[in-house]
């Protein structure tokens, strides 16, 4: 006798690479700061860009900073730029930005920029 099983699995729809207490907190200390951004943008600078990340963490990736910012499983510098837009909005509301974000923000490569800016006019063009 023949028989065949089948087995349905629910798989979460839970991104890896995605901080699932606060997404913009890429290191997992609690805040949002320019040290999130420049875990994203250290990937970034590391010619990750682009590159789709697994959906599991091999063990040596574990202590790897959550780079997964926008959740589509993909390291761009739109997720860069998620957190330096959310750290502009926080600091206009406070006033000037502080120099130490300002120092994380130009340790961009020309590449990131560009495709910051990029996204930046794609966004204006759009509004």
């Amino acid at each position: 006798m023949v028989t065949n099983l089948v087995a349905a699995v629910a798989v979460p729809n839970v991104a890896s690479w995605q901080n699932p207490a606060n997404s913009l907190d890429a290191n997992r200390d609690g805040r949002v700061n320019s040290q999130d951004a420049l875990a994203v943008i250290s990937r970034l600078n590391a010619r990750d860009q682009g590159r789709r990340l697994s959906l599991v963490r091999a063990s040596n990736e574990l202590e790897k900073a959550d780079v997964d910012i926008n959740g589509d499983s993909v390291l761009s510098a739109q997720d860069a730029l998620l957190i330096i837009s959310a750290l502009n909005r926080s600091r206009s509301a406070e006033g000037e930005a502080s120099a130490p974000e300002v120092a994380t923000v130009k340790k961009l490569s020309p590449e990131v920029w560009h495709s910051a800016f990029q996204q930046l006019e794609d966004e204006r063009a759009v509004s």
